[in-house]
């Protein structure tokens, strides 16, 4: 019997491979891609089916790069590229393509997103990512306070942008502000009371940066501990306990990435599409989140971290691998054991691949795809 994250998970996968996250009817500046007409018999369709071509190999997962062109026929001769793509390699690959049909091609109204990209960082605790810009369109992924976003254009009040976990979506415009410069190489080890730009809480894997430590003594209790001041990307400054922080090492532990898993059990963490933070996460964030938290930024979704690292043979499991099954991921805790965040559980929760086991999952051990070795 599948379960609902599965279904969820597999119509996630499907979606996103036909139509793309992100790929959304916005104006680009003035640049606005034209109705299609690609059933009339003229140039102009051979033109997109090669454009069409293109995106299939030089932009084919919509997700992490833009690519929305549509073909016109100009009066007289020749073919107009309308639209937009992520970057100028594939503005170049695609008028490539168009002159391979035909000629002359005009790209004046082909617009490169990256072109005219700038930074901004989020300002609030969590800053929703949205497939379009619309409060209802899906859920995607979410960026966290100080998070450094790469913005590309502004329609309606939301900002196309591009968040530390590679995905391209649209954020509220009021929910961003001015980013500092800095290095930014530490992250709240958990999620963290605060008082600050009218917040009371950040939750854990917020970027920061340490500023200076200092020793806290309680002459009363005659104790004493270490604070830590940090800044964040908003240029705010903050002093909190130092274990709070972490400054991961450069290549971290299988060990370190169970601790981080654990650290969601529970909190009565519920099963969230998109959600990166204990106020609701799914199964490809939580894996992101364990290994951000221990220094590696993993891809979001659950078929790309399928393409990290080597695969492992399933009797040679050991704790950090990942368990990969269709439209879901997890995290080995060793042997047949495994930590997740499942829909059908409602959260992060621990299971087995053993049937002996009294927390055996008999789907997942049923649809094992492989595992993948990062560690």
């Amino acid at each position: 019997m599948m379960d609902d994250f599965d279904r969820l998970d597999i119509t996630r996968r499907t979606i996103m491979k036909a139509v793309g996250v992100g790929v959304a009817v916005a104006n680009l500046g003035n640049v606005t891609a034209a109705p299609s007409s690609r059933t009339s018999d003229t140039p102009q369709t051979a033109v997109n089916v090669a454009l069409d071509r293109c995106e299939t190999t030089y932009a084919p997962d919509s997700r992490v790069a833009h690519y929305d062109i549509e073909a016109h026929e100009k009066e007289g001769a020749g073919v107009s590229l309308h639209g937009a793509v992520q970057s100028e390699y594939l503005r170049k690959k695609a008028i490539d393509a168009a002159r391979s049909i035909a000629t002359p091609i005009e790209a004046n109204d082909l617009a490169v997103l990256d072109a005219s990209a700038w930074t901004r960082t989020v300002g609030t605790a969590i800053a929703p990512v949205r497939g379009a810009p619309d409060g209802d369109s899906e859920l995607v992924t979410e960026a966290l306070y100080g998070a450094h976003v790469t913005a590309f254009e502004r329609t309606s009040g939301w900002t196309r942008v591009r968040v530390p976990d590679g995905y391209l979506g649209w954020i509220r415009t009021d929910r961003l502000t001015d980013a500092v410069g800095g290095s930014f190489d530490a992250l709240l080890h958990e999620d963290t009371d605060v008082s600050i730009d009218g917040l009371d809480k950040l939750y854990a894997g917020t970027d920061c940066a340490v500023v200076s430590h200092r020793q806290n003594e309680n002459d009363t209790e005659h104790t004493s501990s270490e604070q830590i001041t940090v800044r964040f990307r908003t240029g705010v400054t903050l002093e909190l306990p130092a274990d709070a922080v972490v400054q991961p090492e450069p290549v971290p532990t299988k060990e370190t990435i169970v601790a981080n898993a654990n650290y969601y059990l529970g909190k009565d963490v519920p099963y969230l599409w998109g959600g990166m933070t204990t106020e609701g996460i799914d199964c490809s964030g939580f894996v992101w989140m364990a290994y951000r938290m221990g220094g590696l930024t993993l891809p979001r979704d659950s078929d790309q971290q399928q393409k990290i690292g080597e695969q492992v043979g399933r009797d040679e499991l050991r704790s950090g691998d990942l368990l990969c099954f269709p439209g879901h991921i997890a995290i080995s805790i060793g042997g047949a054991r495994f930590i997740h965040s499942a829909g059908s559980a409602n959260g992060p929760t621990t299971n087995s691949l053993d049937p002996d086991d009294d927390d055996y999952y008999e789907y997942l051990d049923e649809s094992f795809e492989e595992a993948r070795r990062i560690l």
